[in-house]
Parts: C-alpha cells; structure tokens; sequence
C-alpha cells in the first residue's frame, strides 16, 4: 500500500486563479452594461471579417495554461485513475464552456466583441493545454515533481507556494522602488478623499500628520533587502534541504532581477531596462542575499516570524514614503492596460501580495501551532499509558 502523500496538488488553486485572471482580462472594465436587440446566440453563426495576429495568439496561447492546469489537477485526483481519457474529455469541455461563457457575457459589453474565432482559439488552446498534460502525466513528469516535493518541501506550505509563484508577476508593474511591493497608503488617501468629498465621512480619514518624503538611501536599500527577503524565506518554509534553498534562492534573485528589468524595458525601452540599479538597491540586494544566506539553517517558526515581522517594517517603510521621489515611471501609461499588464490586475497584485502572504504565514503558523500541540497530546498519552 502506497503511503499517503503529505502534499495536495497546488494545480487546483492555480487553475482558479488563472480563470478568474481570464475572465478579468475578458470582461473588464465592468462597466456599460448594455442588452442588445440581437440574440446572444448571433455570433456562433457568423465569421469575423477581420483577423489580427495578437488576437489569434492571444485567445490560443492563453488557453494553454487552463487546460494543463485543469487537467493536472483532475489527474492528481484518484478519481481520474479509471476512464483517464474521459475525464480528461470532460476538462476540455468544461474548458469550452468557460469560454463561451465568457464570448456570450462579451455580447452585453459594449467593450468587447464576441467571437465565433475567439471561441475557437480558446478551445484549442485549452486542448493544447490538456494535451500537454496528459503526456506530461504519460512520460512520468508528473510523478517526478510529486517525488521531489515529497522529498524536499515541508507540508502546510501550498498557499505559500502559490503565493511564491505569483511573486514575479508581482513585480511586472512598476514600483517607486525595485522590489517595493505594498506600497498603497498615499493611492489610498486620494482615492478616499476623492470618493468622500463634500460628505461628513470625510472627517474620520486618518489623514498623515506629515507630508510624505523622499527615501533616504540607508531606507531604500533596507526596503530593498525586505522586499527580497520575503520570497526568499518563503522558499526557506517550502524546501527542506539547505543546497535546495541555496538554489531556489539564486533562482529566486535572478528572476526578480530580470523581471524587474523587463518592466522598465517595458516602462521606457530596451535600453534603460537596468536604469534601477543604483547604489542602494544593489547593497540592498547584496544584503538580502547575505541575510538569506546566514538563515539557511533557521527553524521554519523563525522564518515564518521573520516574513511577519519583514512584511511590517516595509509597510511602515513604503507607506510613509512619496510614492514617485524616487523613480521616474510614467504610471498613467501602465494603468491604461495592456495584455501584459492584464488592465491593472498587476497593480493589485503588487499592493496586496506582502499582505497576502503574511496571512498565509499565519495559517501557516496555526497549522504548525497544532501539529505541536498533537504531537504533544500524544506523547502525554503515551507517558499515562
């Protein structure tokens, strides 16, 4: 008999967010709403008359990911042992649907044009997708990453690795400061005073006592080193061995160097994509990589009080700070939307990733909290006995 796995496929919750990331980017801005004269049915029975190639890619390839997440997450599931084929059938039709769900909403947005062709693509691409799992499954990929996560990463961790997976899509909008995720408080007050102008409610506002001021580059390079800190002891609570956590945390530093490269690349040009390595985020990513380092060994409640304790001292450090003295982004270019930028939902992604993440943290450190008191119980009983 097969031991049970300590570990839940994290394909699930992957799948959920990459559907409700594609009904964003398919209905927004969620506004107008509009009942048309003609059926919801009309384009089902039409051919569009003009063809971009972005479209085609776009509704093909952003289809693949749903399908291979839908469909791992079925085959992890010991349902799926029997009648593989079948229920893999059953994704690539739960996928279709989705997508016509999404083409028929499309017809009461006076935004979006809904699309025999778009519906096609997408299925195809969800095809492509379930495809791509199923031989990934054949081949013994899947069984090979289960192994090395029942080898090398903790239990009580899939939040936390999901939360690290969306990390580098975090930093694809631009921050003030590189790798300054969560910084929302002078957005915030804007946006209230804003909406409460001209009401009593105005009052309460607990408006700053201060002006906000520009960061000094001691506190630029400590933000830095926190806002790396983060993602780099949250591998520490996933992974077990100290060379798998050195290794994820050299993955982790290039990648958030690259893809903080690739925002301003995408924010300015090509050729001022590394314009953000001045002297206090370079000694503030040299002392996160010497911090992260001098922890390999710390027990997971220590890291896990650490990322609290990180989360809250960036907070502090980014919300009483001007959120455009120190770098020079043209904003209002990126909130307009894009498809890189999914119409803003970045954005929301870099505010509220810390916060999430300090919530995970503490689910994670309750369900810690009762395995030690089971653990406990247990050898209390075993002393009576």
């Amino acid at each position: 008999m097969q031991p049970h796995p300590q570990h839940r496929s994290a394909a699930a919750p992957l799948a959920l967010g990459y559907a409700l990331l594609i009904a964003y980017a398919s209905l927004y801005p969620f506004s107008a709403w509009r009942v048309t004269a003609d059926p919801w049915w009309l384009f089902l029975v039409s051919w569009p008359r003009y063809w971009l190639r972005f479209d085609v890619l776009s509704n093909w390839l952003g289809y693949i990911p749903l399908g291979f997440l839908c469909a791992a997450a079925t085959l992890s599931s010991a349902r799926a042992k029997r009648h593989t084929k079948a229920w893999l059938f059953f994704v690539l039709l739960l996928c279709a649907s989705f997508s016509l769900a999404m083409e028929i909403t499309q017809n009461y947005l006076p935004w979006r044009v809904p699309s025999l062709a778009d519906l096609l693509l997408n299925s195809m691409g969800a095809a492509t997708g379930v495809l791509m799992a199923y031989y990934t499954q054949r081949w013994g990929g899947f069984a090979l990453w289960q192994a090395w996560r029942e080898r090398s990463m903790e239990p009580h961790t899939r939040a936390i690795f999901v939360h690290v997976f969306l990390w580098p899509f975090a930093l694809l909008f631009p921050t003030s400061l590189p790798f300054g995720l969560g910084q929302f408080y002078e957005r915030l007050e804007a946006a209230l005073v804003g909406w409460l102008q001209g009401t009593p409610f105005l009052r309460f506002i607990p408006f700053r006592a201060l002006d906000f001021e520009p960061m000094l580059p001691v506190m630029q390079s400590t933000s830095v080193a926190l806002g790396l800190l983060l993602p780099l002891w949250s591998l520490d609570l996933l992974l077990r061995g100290k060379w798998a956590r050195l290794a994820g945390h050299v993955l982790v530093l290039l990648s958030g160097v690259l893809i903080v490269g690739l925002s301003y690349a995408l924010s300015y040009d090509p050729w001022n994509a590394w314009i953000w390595l001045s002297q206090p985020v370079l000694l503030g990513i040299a002392a996160a990589a010497t911090i992260s380092t001098m922890t390999l060994a710390a027990p997971r409640v220590w890291l896990a009080l650490g990322i609290l304790l990180a989360v809250a001292l960036q907070g502090i450090l980014l919300n009483h700070a001007s959120a455009d003295s120190y770098a020079n982004i043209n904003m209002q270019y990126w909130e307009q939307g894009s498809f890189v930028r999914f119409y803003g939902l970045g954005q929301w992604l870099g505010w509220l990733w810390p916060y999430l993440l300090a919530c995970f943290v503490l689910v994670f450190l309750w369900a810690l909290a009762q395995q030690q008191w089971r653990h406990w119980r247990q050898l209390q009983a075993n002393v009576e006995v």
